[in-house]
């Protein structure tokens, strides 16, 4: 079994994409995964809910 580690991923989304100009917003989710690609899965999903849509960039900036 995995060990959970709390992640911090960075996000670019686009909102509202279907407007110019494009404005690019950056945010950051804190979640519990087994491994980078999970938690950039659960950001991912995050800004979906938040946004709308998915986002643009995903990045892990921290770990624990």
């Amino acid at each position: 079994m995995s060990e959970l580690k709390m992640y911090e991923v960075g996000v670019e989304v686009i909102e509202n994409p279907s407007k110019e100009p494009n404005k690019i917003t950056y945010t950051t989710y804190e979640v519990e995964a087994t491994s980078e690609f999970e938690a950039r899965q659960k950001a991912s999903d995050l800004c979906g809910k938040e946004f709308m849509h998915n986002p643009y960039t995903t990045e892990v900036i921290d770990w624990e």
